[in-house]
Order: structure tokens, then sequence, then C-alpha cells
């Protein structure tokens, strides 16, 4: 006869930070470092209290994107900071890019060495806003040990955050064409896709502080 136990995987997030304008924690796919990957998928889950909002790494007119420092981790050789399709918010005539209610930033992280202890120690700027902005900074910590699996419900959250964010090269996904009406001042691309839009938008980078205004969407 054989016996076994079913042994409750442990959620991979850091401790809560809670502020009356911000929720925040470090999310992880993996509960552990396995021996065979050297890459763990992880999360900045901000959950933002009633009007306050956040901003996108190009935010408008004003606004500060958020920051990482990674000073403290241990076994970190990398992390790349994924950003989900923003939201357009306009106030007082000024154009802003951000986030409002909840937002899963992604963060790719390459390790130094698999299979060994890794502690992730996140130093968060963020800057938020509602009636005024107020920049919040705090400390997330989280501990991965050697071993591995799945924390499941992170990991559909992550997932779910990587499907927002942009493609690096959209050509495959949509035909292109761009020109600028020396009459008229404005930029005209057009874009074509076989499946449609839904709801589409459009945001030019364009460097810091600056923004173009709402585009004229015209669909065909």
């Amino acid at each position: 006869l054989c016996a076994s136990a079913v042994t409750p995987v442990a959620a991979a997030t850091s401790d809560l930070h809670s502020s009356n304008m911000v929720d925040a924690r470090l999310i992880t796919a993996q509960n552990g470092t396995a021996l065979d990957s050297k890459v763990i998928s992880a999360g900045l889950d901000l959950r933002l209290h009633g009007k306050w909002k956040t901003y996108w790494r190009s935010p408008g007119e004003v606004g500060l994107p958020p920051t990482i420092d990674w000073t403290g981790s241990r076994n970190i050789a990398d992390v790349t900071f994924l950003w989900p399709t923003p939201k357009r918010f306009t106030a007082f005539g000024i154009e802003n890019f951000g986030y409002e209610h909840d937002v899963v930033f992604p963060l790719q992280i390459k390790l130094d060495e698999a299979g060994v202890q890794t502690v992730l120690n996140a130093q968060v700027d963020l800057l938020v806003c509602e009636a005024v902005c107020v920049p919040t900074a705090f400390a997330l910590t989280l501990d991965l040990p050697p071993g591995s699996g799945i924390d499941q419900a992170s990991a559909d959250v992550i997932a779910r955050a990587a499907k927002l964010v942009p493609l690096d090269d959209p050509t495959d996904a949509l035909n292109a064409t761009a020109n600028f009406g020396a009459d008229t001042g404005a930029l005209v691309v057009e874009f074509t896709r076989a499946a449609g839009f839904q709801n589409p938008d459009v945001f030019p980078e364009f460097g810091d502080y600056s923004a173009f205004g709402k585009p004229d969407l015209r669909l065909s």
C-alpha cells in the first residue's frame, strides 16, 4: 500500500504594501528556483483605490512612470520591466497616459545561477495622482528558495498582463502606412487588420513631457 499527502503550494507573493492610495505586492509564477531554469516570470501588482492613477512609460505632458531599484537583491542578473497598453486621461486640457484600478507590470527576471536561493528586493518609486499628485516610495521583498513548483494563481495574473503588452514588432499583425500632411500639419497613419479592430487608440511616443492630442480615429 502507498499513501501520499498533498502539500499546498505556497503562494509566491511578497508582503502587501498598503496605503489609502494604492496596494502593491510582488508576485511570481514560480514559488522556487528550479535547477534547470535561469528565468523567472514575475509582476508588480498594483491595486489603485478610488480615482487614483499612475503612469505609463511615456506619461504624457505631466507625470512620471514607476521605477524599481533592485539593489539588495540576490542572484539577480537582469530585470526587464514590461508595460501593458495604457489608457488615455485628459484633465484641464492635459493629455496623460497611464492606469487606473488594477494593473500588473510583467517582469522578466534573469538569474545569475539556477536552483539557488534568490531574493527579490524591489525599491519602488511611484507617482499616483487624483486631484493632486503624490510621490510614494516603498520596499517589497520576496524570498524564493531552491525548488520547483508553480503558483498557478499568480501565473494566471501575469499571463493576462503579458497579453496586454504591445508587440515589439507588430508587422505580422498590422499593415501600416504613414505620411505627414504638409498642408494640414497632421500625421496620418493607416492600419489594416483582417480581423478588424475593437476600441482602437494610438499612443505616439515623442519624448519626455510631451504628447500628441487625442487622435481622430476613423474605421472602415
